[in-house]
């Protein structure tokens, strides 16, 4: 969650826990972020809630691919009252988050 903002570019400007909550400054307004419990089967899954009271699903998975790799999927599904190219711009920004996301995993520390 600490490294939310430098993967997640359109999600998130900025975090912190508020009673309890995490919450975000982004694009959308401020947000809360509800993470998947900790689980060793790669799932990432996460709610975000908008000011407005509206709920996005986003469904987020991790699997090892051989001894020194790994595969991320997010599904972009269609919002309800998006309009048709909604999916697409969703789609290019979950894109540029998991670039930066992998980036991030492949600079090293030091």
């Amino acid at each position: 969650m600490d490294q939310l903002p430098r993967s997640a570019l359109g999600l998130a400007l900025g975090i912190e826990c508020i009673n309890g909550q995490r919450q975000a400054d982004s694009p959308m307004r401020r947000i809360t972020v509800s993470m998947a419990p900790g689980n060793p089967y790669g799932v990432l899954e996460h709610h975000v809630a908008l000011p407005d009271s509206t709920t996005g699903h986003n469904t987020f998975r991790v699997a090892q691919a051989g001894p020194h790799g790994c595969v991320f999927s997010f599904v972009v599904p269609r919002q309800p009252g998006a309009d048709a190219a909604s999916p697409d711009a969703d789609a290019r920004a979950v894109e540029r988050d998991l670039q930066a996301l992998k980036r991030l995993l492949e600079t090293p520390a030091c």
